[in-house]
């Protein structure tokens, strides 16, 4: 994983409330943000790699595309079903 990083915590449920983004330098930095939200809450970070930051924020036209994410979610009892499904489309 590449520094800096943009971080945030909150919950996958629709309109919950959400923390803000913000920026990692380093590495002990994430450990640390993500240890003081561990058993909290959920914990995200950007998945791409890019070239510029803004103090609190990724600048997003400099993204770094050299690898693709693909993201199945599997909420409730057969979300995995559903989830399994879209996989065998892909």
């Amino acid at each position: 994983m590449k520094y800096p990083r943009e971080v945030w915590a909150g919950s996958h449920i629709k309109n919950a409330p959400q923390m803000k983004r913000r920026v990692v330098q380093k590495k002990s930095d994430y450990i640390e943000f993500v240890r003081s939200h561990n058993n909290r809450t959920n914990v995200y970070t950007t998945v791409y790699d890019f070239a510029k930051f803004a103090e609190t924020a990724k600048v997003e036209s400099s993204v770094i595309l050299d690898r693709v994410f693909f993201d199945f979610d599997a909420h409730g009892e057969d979300g995995i079903w559903y989830a399994y499904a879209d996989l065998k489309i892909l």
